[in-house]
Order: structure tokens, then sequence, then C-alpha cells
């Protein structure tokens, strides 16, 4: 009787992780990476800096709060209106 034999383990990665770099900062140059790094709302500091070295673009989206302000009252309105190319019949 053959015997199935049990690699165990998961399988391997096709592009598997091999070469890791590292960077000294200082206090300030840390500070300064890690506020952009929040603006982008990118959790992982790794991806971060891959996108910062390789040149792939990414979107920061600031939110000031009069702004979200507006555009919900401006939301409101538009949704609350009828649209002048429905017609209601009672």
């Amino acid at each position: 009787m053959k015997q199935k034999i049990n690699s165990g383990g998961r399988s391997p990665k096709t592009n598997a992780i091999a070469f890791r770099c590292s960077v000294n900062f200082t206090a300030t140059q840390q500070a300064q990476l890690l506020t952009m790094q929040e603006k982008s709302g990118i959790a992982s500091m790794s991806l971060f800096i891959k996108m910062r070295v390789f040149g792939k673009p990414f979107k920061v989206f600031v939110v000031d709060e009069n702004t979200s302000i507006f555009i919900d009252k401006m939301s409101f309105l538009i949704t609350a209106a009828p649209s002048p190319l429905t017609t209601t019949y009672c």
C-alpha cells in the first residue's frame, strides 16, 4: 500500500521577499516620515516606503471639518429636493 507523504506547512510563495534594507533616521526625519505616512492613509509603513522609493503615486485626502459639514448639507439638499425631471402624482 502506498503511503501519502505529508510535507506539512504552507506552500511556498511564488515571489518571496528575500532582500531587506535598513535605513537610519534622525528624530525629525522619523517624525516627518510618520506624518507623511499618516496623511497617505496607508496602514503599512513598508508599503508606504516602497511606494515612495519606486515612485508609485498615491493619493492623500485631507478632509477639513467645515468642508465635510458643507458636503453633508449640500448632499441633503440634493436628495431632499424633488428633481424637475420627475412628476409626482397624488
